[in-house]
C-alpha cells in the first residue's frame, strides 16, 4: 500500500458544512462573473462532457479538413491538495472578496489541520499548510478561482484553434486543461 495511491476526502462537522454553504452563497456571484469562460467543471449550466465534447469536434473538424492542430493536456496532479494559500487569498481580495468574509476564510484554511483514520486508529493532528479540503463545499469554487488566472492569460494569448470563427483555446475542467492550437507555440 503506498500513500500517494490515496486521497483524503473531508469529513466536517455540521456547523463546518453549513457554514461554508453559507460562504458559498455570499461568494460565488461575485466570483462567478468573473470565471474563464473555458472553465467548465463544476460550473451550473455546464458540464465536463461540454469539456470532452468541444475537444472532440475540434480534432474531428481539423482532421475532416487536413488541417494540422495540436493539442496538449495539462493535468495538474494532486492540484487540490497542492493550492498556494497565499496565492489563492490574494486572489480573492483582487476579485472583490474582502472585509469579514475574506477574514473568515483565510482563518478557516489558516488553522487548517487533519487526522487520518487507518485500519480503525486515527492519528494525531497535523496543521495543513495548502490545498483545500476535498470535498468540502467551498472546494471546487476556491480550486477553480485559484486557476483562474491561468484560463484568463489563455483568453488574452493567441494560442488556440478555429471552428469557423468561434475560438477554441482551452478547455478547462476543473485541474485538466486541453490546449488546442493551430501552430507548436
Amino acid at each position: 500500500m503506498y500513500p500517494e495511491n490515496y486521497r483524503g476526502i473531508t469529513v466536517t462537522n455540521t456547523f463546518s458544512t453549513v457554514l461554508e454553504s453559507l460562504l458559498k452563497d455570499r461568494i460565488e456571484p461575485t466570483l462567478l462573473p468573473k470565471q474563464s469562460k473555458l472553465q467548465r467543471g463544476f460550473t451550473e449550466k455546464a458540464s465536463s462532457l461540454n469539456t470532452a465534447f468541444i475537444v472532440t469536434q475540434t480534432t474531428d473538424c481539423y482532421k475532416e479538413l487536413l488541417r494540422e492542430l495540436f493539442l496538449l493536456t495539462l493535468d495538474a496532479q494532486k492540484a487540490f491538495d497542492k493550492l498556494n494559500h497565499e496565492i489563492l487569498f490574494n486572489n480573492l481580495y483582487h476579485d472583490g472578496i474582502c472585509g469579514g468574509i475574506w477574514i473568515l476564510l483565510r482563518n478557516l484554511y489558516r488553522n487548517m489541520s487533519i487526522q487520518v483514520i487507518w485500519n480503525n486508529s486515527l492519528s494525531g493532528e497535523v496543521k495543513v499548510t495548502q490545498g483545500v479540503r476535498q470535498g468540502a463545499k467551498l472546494s471546487t469554487m476556491l480550486y477553480k478561482r485559484y486557476n483562474n488566472n491561468i484560463l484568463k492569460a489563455l483568453e488574452r494569448s493567441d494560442i488556440g484553434a478555429e471552428i469557423g470563427n468561434i475560438k477554441v483555446m482551452a478547455p478547462t475542467c476543473p485541474d485538466d486543461i486541453a490546449v488546442l492550437a493551430e501552430k507548436p507555440t
